[in-house]
């Protein structure tokens, strides 16, 4: 459980400032992809723990992300194969798709592939993602500048009072953000 979240939340945005160094970056080394991997990696766990633990609006982590999707050929995915995207995937027919946010987090969080994708004129431009569970069907794209959107977004948002609610004998609890209660009210009225 999170107990105070700013920290997280400026984390977060610190993350964000390094994905905007980063597309502008011109030398690429193994450290430099090991270290962009581990921020939107644990960027996208640090949304999650956030979500988890109450801490940003539930409207928030269901966001709408923007994501391309390339439907896979049939072939196995394996662990011996997985960066031969164009053998795999139908790269050259991208369709555009939106996911909710927290779709997005466990499929980056439980990455099978997970690759930058650098362009000559404009460096780091997007990111190639999928998970075990979604490898055979196809793969998504992110651009990095939805990325750091998305990080900005959440690391700006507060929730100000929560409200607990005893929903069995054994002591289970719902937590609703004034977010949630007021939009389950209205939907009363």
């Amino acid at each position: 459980m999170i107990w105070e979240s700013q920290y997280w939340r400026d984390d977060l945005h610190r993350r964000a400032l390094v994905l905007r160094d980063k597309k502008r970056q011109r030398r690429w080394s193994s450290i430099s992809f090991g270290l962009l991997e581990q921020t939107v990696m644990l960027g996208f766990y640090s949304i999650r723990k956030l979500a988890e633990a109450h801490k940003i609006p539930r409207s928030k982590y269901e966001q709408p992300v923007n994501l391309f999707f390339y439907h896979a050929k049939g072939k196995p995915v394996t662990m011996l194969n997985w960066h031969n995207l164009d053998d795999l995937y139908d790269v050259n027919v991208p369709s555009e798709t939106r996911e909710p946010l927290s779709f997005v987090s466990n499929q980056i969080i439980h990455s099978f592939i997970f690759m930058p994708i650098l362009e000559a004129k404009h460096g780091l431009d997007r990111i190639v993602f999928n998970s075990d569970r979604t490898r055979k069907a196809g793969i998504y794209c992110i651009k990095v500048d939805e990325v750091i959107r998305v990080f900005t977004s959440v690391s700006g948002s507060y929730v100000g009072k929560g409200t607990y609610f005893h929903l069995t004998k054994d002591g289970g609890l719902k937590v609703m953000t004034d977010e949630e209660v007021n939009s389950s009210f209205e939907s009363d009225s």
